[in-house]
């Protein structure tokens, strides 16, 4: 499985860190920032360079997109293996996205984009938090307080939790 990472960051982490947590063989994250590759590392899954990536040509039966450009799409389509599934979790927030068709076609992939039905889910994701490998904690960068939120939202880590003062 290879997770593209990007501007959807805490999303793009949590995917390879379930997909560790549920048993998956192998599990990429791919992002050109190095302290998300940090994160993804810490749930036990391998870490590179996009760029690096993109130079093997590697391909994958799943793939998560959480890169949210253009760019990161197109990569995610190429990455992905002839039937395989392409699952988009970053908003893209153009009015349009370009979207490698052709080649989406040739390869016979299925693309899946949109808000997930959560409530189904959670027993499976609590069950996933009991996991050595899946702990919100790796994923997190600050903890603040609800009087620090002007400063606190500026900051571009993965994942910003709020507590009660």
């Amino acid at each position: 499985m290879l997770v593209v990472g990007g501007l959807a960051q805490s999303v793009g982490l949590y995917a390879a860190g379930c997909a560790v947590a549920l048993g998956a063989g192998r599990v990429l994250y791919a992002d050109d920032d190095p302290g998300r590759r940090v994160h993804a590392q810490a749930m036990g899954a391998e870490s590179a360079a996009i760029t690096a990536i993109h130079e093997q040509g590697e391909q994958f039966d799943i793939v998560v997109e959480a890169a949210g450009t253009g760019d990161g799409l197109e990569f995610a389509v190429r990455s992905t293996a002839p039937n395989g599934v392409l699952n988009g979790v970053a908003i893209h927030f153009a009015d349009t996205t370009p979207m490698p068709l052709r080649r989406a076609y040739y390869k016979g992939l299925t693309f899946c984009t949109g808000q997930v039905n959560a409530r189904p889910a959670i027993p499976h994701v609590l069950n996933c938090m009991t996991s050595a490998h899946l702990n919100p904690r790796h994923v997190m960068h600050r903890v603040a307080h609800f009087a620090e939120a002007p400063d606190a939202m500026i900051d571009p880590g993965p994942k910003l939790v709020f507590v009660r003062e």
